[in-house]
């Protein structure tokens, strides 16, 4: 599975390569597909909004949109630089799409779409060009959205969190670390959950500088002996409640859940 819906009754992924959507914890139905094979990925909060990748003949992705009585759609009239996009997240009533796209000529970058405004390409940092990884996460209400951009061509991705409403754009980077990019938000956006390449994932609260979640869970008692926090692929509307994945003391790729106060 690759997503819950906010109110916690459906989930979306994908079985022998078919998209598919769980109710409950009922038996998974099969999204009907447009070509012969895709997956799940990112689904709204009451469940009646699904996007997902689809492929083509010729393995090109394609990010198609699963509304409840509607036909599937792909996510086409592209800017005329976008060869392709990728669709990742959704805002809580489906009308807004993030995600990452391939620019032609430069480099990729993240995008937001809407039914009514078509594909938008999203503002980095100043100074900033390029990315390799796009929009991966979106607050409920759509005003804030969480992407990354490869810093002065280093190769290095940093997150950073783009605030439609103002215009503005906050970097996430923990001292010590050359990359992080973004994982979870919670539904406000007051809350992000990230991933450094060094020192593993961290949380900034009201976009201050990200804590390193090894040390917060530490000083809160929880005993990490032999276990190696990897990421942070998910977190509650509040923000409190914190999934991911981590290399337990037998080196297993394994799941975690963590609680904060």
């Amino acid at each position: 599975m690759n997503a819950i819906s906010g109110n916690g009754t459906y989930s979306v992924g994908s079985c022998n390569g078919n998209p598919v959507k769980w109710t409950g914890t009922s038996a998974g139905a099969a999204l009907p597909l447009i070509y012969s094979s895709g997956w799940a990925q990112a689904v709204n909060t009451d469940g009646t909004v699904i996007i997902g990748i689809e492929y083509d003949s010729s393995f090109n992705t394609h990010t198609v949109l699963w509304q409840s009585g509607v036909s599937p759609s792909f996510i086409q009239n592209l800017p005329s630089n976008v060869i392709a996009v990728n669709g990742h997240a959704v805002s809580g009533n489906g009308s807004i799409v993030v995600g990452g796209d391939l620019l032609s000529g430069t480099c990729n970058g993240g995008f937001s779409w809407t039914a009514g405004g078509g594909v938008v390409l999203l503002p980095y940092p100043p100074g900033q060009m390029c990315s390799t990884g796009g929009a991966n996460v979106i607050s409920t209400d759509g005003t804030k959205i969480g992407s990354t951009y490869e810093q002065g061509g280093s190769g290095w991705n940093i997150a950073y969190v783009y605030n439609v409403t103002t215009g503005g754009t906050t970097t996430l980077l923990p001292g010590g670390e050359n990359s992080s990019s973004v994982g979870a938000m919670s539904a406000d956006g007051s809350i992000v959950g990230g991933n450094g390449n060094i020192q593993g994932p961290w949380i900034s609260t009201n976009l201050g500088t990200p804590q390193l979640l090894g040390l917060t869970l530490g000083s809160l008692g929880a005993d990490l002996t032999g276990i190696t926090l990897q990421y942070i692929t998910g977190m509650s509307g509040n923000g409190k409640v914190v999934v991911g994945t981590c290399h337990d003391s037998g080196n297993n790729y394994v799941g975690w859940i963590a609680v904060l106060p």
